[in-house]
């Protein structure tokens, strides 16, 4: 049960953060769908979460390792189009400063990313 609950907190914190600029395209909802199989979460569950994006808000993990995947999963889902747009990166520094990450950390795992995109 503690399991689901953290998998689906953090499919939710991704849910919110796609959401952030007001659109879940469909390379977004693939990603999120993709990720939330990987989390094992049943599909009645996606789609009720994926019908509230509009109204959820990040919830902070409990420990290191899940904020590590967190920052992670959100800086691979604002990069889901090519580019993190100037919205995109408020979020990703709003989250980052919530886990207790500074600006310099997030830009690292963001070059990170890229390395592993290319």
């Amino acid at each position: 049960m503690q399991k689901r609950n953290v998998s689906e907190r953090h499919f939710r914190n991704l849910v919110a953060v796609a959401q952030a600029d007001g659109v879940l395209d469909e390379k977004e909802k693939q990603f999120l769908l993709e990720r939330a199989a990987e989390l094992g979460l049943q599909s009645e569950n996606i789609k009720t979460i994926i019908n509230q994006a509009a109204s959820l808000n990040f919830e902070v993990p409990g420990n290191e390792e899940d904020m590590e995947e967190h920052l992670s999963d959100i800086v691979c889902i604002t990069m889901v189009n090519g580019v993190i747009e100037a919205k995109e990166y408020e979020v990703l520094i709003h989250v980052a400063e919530k886990l207790d990450m500074g600006k310099a950390e997030l830009d690292q795992v963001i070059k990170m990313a890229n390395v592993f995109e290319d």
